[in-house]
């Protein structure tokens, strides 16, 4: 009878695992975390540092999913927006995976769009969209590559698994064109 009780109970607590991490799946955005991405920011600095450098002095720029907005440090006399999910006093709102877009008055010269893609599940509406929003888009993707596993994009948050290929087929299906800009880590930088 112990060793029954014993079973029903593992067995309980694998389904509650899977049920935990279907909740975690289905769940559109980690608002927790990114209210906390200050703790992160290390991380991603020298991303934005390499950004920057493809963005000339002067221009506009709208940071989507600017987090703790580190992009803005490394930039040279640009005009920054800040655009999150996350409100603060200076920054224009959006959620991406509920279709809400940044409201804005006009164009920017750049959109940045850096390690966000990963986290939609509607990457092809908000690639489609883009354009909308500026003459120049920079995007980062880390793409799902061959020995990469899918468990761990997802315990990363991300909602999408795209090989190169995919992610660019996307901007291709959108009618934009694109280059690499660069490689950053597991990441492609393009510009669009």
């Amino acid at each position: 009878m112990k060793m029954i009780k014993s079973s029903i109970k593992s067995y309980m607590n694998w389904i509650m695992d899977i049920y935990n991490n279907f909740k975690k799946l289905l769940k559109r955005n980690d608002i927790s975390r990114w209210k906390n991405v200050e703790n992160e920011t290390y991380k991603w600095d020298e991303r934005n540092i390499m950004i920057a450098s493809f963005i000339p002095e002067g221009l506009s720029v709208l940071d989507i999913g600017a987090g703790a907005q580190t992009l803005k440090r490394h930039l040279k006399g640009n005009k920054y927006v800040p655009c999150d999910i996350v409100q603060h006093p200076d920054t224009l709102y959006c959620d991406l995976n509920n279709n809400i877009f940044p409201k804005i008055i006009e164009k920017f010269d750049y959109v940045i769009c850096s390690g966000v893609i990963e986290y939609l599940i509607n990457s092809y509406e908000v690639v489609q969209k883009l354009p909308d929003f500026g003459r120049n888009i920079i995007i980062s993707y880390a793409h799902f590559y061959e020995g990469h596993k899918k468990e761990d994009r997802l315990a990363s948050g991300w909602k999408n698994h795209f090989t190169k290929k995919q992610i660019e087929e996307i901007f291709r299906k959108a009618k934009i064109s694109w280059e690499i800009l660069g490689y950053w880590n597991y990441q492609i930088i393009y510009l669009l």
